[in-house]
């Protein structure tokens, strides 16, 4: 199984206040951190969302300004379009970074984990239904798991979305 590892990180940080993706913990930057995690389980790695001068950026597809749902259906397009079977996502926001996650959610159908859904397996095959979603102006990343009875499974203990500046600093102070 050929798997695409797709970094979701398009967010404007608004509530963080600056680009969290370049914030250090444990001396790397949070993106460098899920990149590391991600390179071990997946055949290559792409940025959703926003540029990053060392991986493939993808752009929000159908349009600019979806949501996680936007980068998401642009890996989705980007793995079919070159023979891979499936994408696990992962957010710039998370900490640490699971290295076992291809492990946890990696099969056939939509896996995600519980609280932190914006890491999961999605299967190339899921490409238009996703994009046919969007197209209706529809952008809930929930909606459209619940709308595809998505696997969900426990999220592994420690993780921490890092949204505001105070969760960054509980990292560097814990």
């Amino acid at each position: 199984m050929r798997i695409l590892g797709a970094i979701i990180g398009g967010g404007a940080s608004r509530r963080f206040g600056r680009d969290k993706a370049a914030e250090q913990v444990d001396g790397q930057a949070l993106i460098e951190g899920v990149r590391a995690a991600l390179e071990n389980q997946v055949d290559e790695v792409v940025i959703c969302g926003r540029n990053w001068s060392t991986l493939e950026q993808l752009n929000d597809r159908p349009s600019p300004d979806l949501g996680p749902l936007g980068g998401i259906n642009a890996a989705l397009h980007y793995a079919a379009d070159e023979g891979f079977d499936g994408v696990l996502c992962m957010p710039v926001d998370v900490y640490p970074a699971p290295t076992n996650v291809a492990a946890l959610l990696a099969g056939q159908r939509l896996t995600v984990f519980e609280k932190q859904h914006l890491i999961g397996f999605w299967p190339v095959n899921l490409a238009d239904t996703l994009e046919a979603y969007l197209l209706t102006g529809q952008r809930k990343v929930h909606g459209f798991l619940n709308q595809m009875d998505a696997r969900r499974v426990t999220d592994p203990p420690g993780l921490t979305n890092v949204n505001w500046l105070a969760d960054l600093e509980k990292l560097k102070t814990s």
